[in-house]
Parts: structure tokens; C-alpha cells; sequence
């Protein structure tokens, strides 16, 4: 198998980043996400050379971490030509006291998970790859029985490319899946199987948000510069949509939420892997404006507020929540001392209790929440 690597790549197979939008679920519960304070939430025993590159929650008992553990890269006698051998796959569940771990029925071999998503306590599902040989590996899809992962079969095509790695979405629109065919391709679940989406005419999908099954957005890269470019899917077919004037041709879109057909966000910098200035556009169904971008990683909540992480690095580093008041972002009063952490991401908000869990990475990683 050849191995293709963008900087998309490198970006979304790092914890965090700047500007994770996502929005939120029917919310409930406390008026304010400022109530508790921030913590740190102890992680289970995992190998060294571990990653975290997912998180999703759906109850105060039902919040669950993927990634990987045990990884290890081999350097070869030329930079580039090393041989990584793969960890095992990391699927854990916080039960509101601990983490549990569940078998993942149909896995063998070895290599990551790469994300979860979960549409309710019971329906969460995960996706990765399995390393079947030193050239080859294979997608991997599970969904929870309850008790246990079970496989599910990758749509037709569906092959393990770093231009476009399988990884899941729960959105307004139902389960989401990306992944590569002839080039990155969108599928939905439509009961016991996928939905293939038309071919989008661009290599690679970066971000997108389906508010229903007929109105997503995507971005994504038509060729190897990485210029960002935009479709949106109508229900027949994807129109492309202009982007405003973005800082750079390097500009990173990391991320875009559509609540309402005339009502978009998109977040990124105007340098790959975080660096640059980083930029939050609004399009009110017919105009982009330019507004503040904030801090680290963005949630949007049901209500429409805006959320998001500020990692500040002192003696020792602080992680803080904000929330935006519609002109500025203004601290909650959430923080909470973070040793060893260089980025945070992944905000998500337990729908339930407006609690927040997040994921932080650096020396070390760390999961804290407000709950």
C-alpha cells in the first residue's frame, strides 16, 4: 500500500487544534456550564507511546475515549523509511466513577482506533484500521451491542488511505462516515447499511456538517496545495459555495458547523498545524463576515452559544473555558492547572448536564471535564 501523507493529515491525527466546532444536542439542566469547576479525570492504565484521537459523550455515565496504545516506530537508516509497529486499539468508557473496557468483537491483529461517535448511550460506534501485514492494513467499523463492539462491514471500496482515513461523525443528520475510495468520500447509515454521497470532485475532505441528510456542508482540498475549497449537498447535488478571502493559500478550515440552512461557522488558521493567525467566519446566507475567533476549541451548544478552551502556558500551564457573548470571549471561571499540556481540543458537552469533557496533549495526555 502506498502511503500519501497531506498536512491535513498530520493535523487530524494530533489531539486538539485550534477551533473544534460542534454543535450541541437538545441541552437541559443547569443554566450555566460555569456551575462546577474543571478537573482533571484519571485515565486507565494504557502502554506507553499512546494517543487519544477521539472523544464523544451522550451522559454523565456514557462518555467515551479512542486512540491507540503500545505504538512504536522503528527508524529505518534513512530518515523516512522506518517501520511503525502498530499498538492496540483504545476504547474506553467513563461510567460516571471509572473507565470500562468492552471486547471489540471481530478486531485482530493490531493498529488504532481512530474516532467514536455516539448518537445516544446506545448507539456508539467506532472506527479504525488493522495492520494485516507490513504493507497492507484494512478499515475498521464497530458498533456498541451494549456489550460489546461488534464489526460492522466498511461500505464497497472503502480502503485504508492517509489521504483519508475512516473515521465517524454523530451529527444532526444521522451517523456520518469518511473515507477513501477513488478519493475522500462522505456516507451516511441508513438503517443496517451505507449511503453512498456523489463524489464531491475534490481529493480530499477536510471538514463538513450535515445538519440533515439533504444539507451538508464539506470542505476539503481539489488537489495537493491545499487550498481549501467548499461544497454543499441539496439533496440531488453538491453546489460549490465561495469561501470568503481566507489569510493565506496555506489557510487550514479544522472546522464548520451549519445549525440552520442560513447560518454557518467556519474556523481555522491562516498556517497549517495550528500556526498563523487563527480566523472564526460567519455566513448569514448570503455574505461572510469576519468575527473574533477566540480561543482554542469551539463548542456550540443548542442555544446557539459559542464555548471554547484557552490554553495558557505559564508555571505551571492553565486550561480555561470561555464563552462568547456575541462581541468578546469572557472566562466562565472553569480553570484548572495543566503540568505538561501543550494543546487542548475536543470540547464536548455532555447534553444532558452541560458539563464539558475535553481531551489535552503534551508530555503526557490528560482528559478533564467539569462534571
Amino acid at each position: 500500500m502506498t502511503t500519501i501523507f497531506t498536512r491535513r493529515d498530520a493535523l487530524r491525527m494530533a489531539v486538539g487544534g485550534a477551533g473544534a466546532l460542534v454543535a450541541g444536542a437538545g441541552l437541559a439542566g443547569r443554566a450555566s456550564a460555569a456551575d462546577t469547576t474543571m478537573r482533571q479525570v484519571g485515565l486507565p492504565f494504557l502502554w506507553p507511546d499512546k494517543g487519544l484521537y477521539g472523544l464523544a459523550a451522550t451522559a454523565a455515565d456514557s462518555v467515551w475515549i479512542a486512540g491507540v496504545q503500545g505504538e512504536l516506530t522503528v527508524p529505518g537508516p534513512i530518515p523516512g523509511t522506518g517501520k511503525t509497529v502498530g499498538g492496540n486499539p483504545v476504547v474506553r468508557r467513563w461510567t460516571g466513577s471509572a473507565w470500562k473496557e468492552y471486547p471489540i468483537n471481530g478486531w485482530s491483529n493490531n493498529g488504532p482506533m481512530l474516532s467514536v461517535a455516539a448518537l445516544s448511550s446506545s448507539e456508539v460506534w467506532v472506527t479504525g484500521y488493522r495492520r494485516v501485514s507490513d504493507t497492507e492494513s484494512q478499515p475498521f467499523i464497530a458498533r456498541f451491542s451494549g456489550t460489546a463492539f461488534e464489526a460492522v462491514a466498511a461500505p464497497q471500496g472503502v480502503v485504508v488511505s492517509f489521504r483519508q482515513l475512516p473515521r465517524v461523525k454523530a451529527m444532526p443528520g444521522g451517523l456520518f462516515l469518511e473515507a477513501w475510495v477513488d478519493a475522500g468520500r462522505l456516507f451516511r447509515r441508513n438503517g443496517d447499511s451505507w449511503a453512498a454521497y456523489p463524489t464531491t470532485g475534490l481529493q480530499a475532505i477536510d471538514v463538513y456538517y450535515a445538519r440533515t441528510a439533504d444539507d451538508v456542508w464539506l470542505i476539503g482540498e481539489g488537489d495537493t496545495s491545499g487550498v481549501p475549497l467548499a461544497r454543499r449537498w441539496n439533496g440531488t447535488a453538491w453546489q460549490s459555495v465561495p469561501l470568503p478571502a481566507l489569510d493565506s493559500a496555506n489557510a487550514y478550515v479544522s472546522d464548520i458547523v451549519a445549525p440552520s440552512a442560513n447560518d454557518a461557522w467556519i474556523a481555522g488558521t491562516s498556517e497549517p498545524a495550528g500556526g498563523g493567525t487563527p480566523f472564526l467566519w460567519h455566513w448569514n446566507g448570503s455574505a461572510w463576515s469576519r468575527t473574533n475567533p477566540g480561543p482554542d476549541g469551539f463548542h456550540r451548544d443548542a442555544q446557539g452559544t459559542f464555548w471554547g478552551t484557552q490554553h495558557t502556558t505559564g508555571t505551571p500551564n492553565v486550561v480555561s473555558i470561555h464563552k462568547y457573548d456575541g462581541t468578546s470571549w469572557q472566562p466562565t471561571g472553569n480553570t484548572m492547572t495543566a503540568p505538561g499540556v501543550y494543546s487542548v481540543g475536543s470540547l464536548t458537552m455532555v447534553p444532558t448536564t452541560r458539563a464539558f469533557w475535553g481531551l489535552g496533549s503534551g508530555s503526557d495526555l490528560k482528559v478533564f471535564t467539569t462534571q
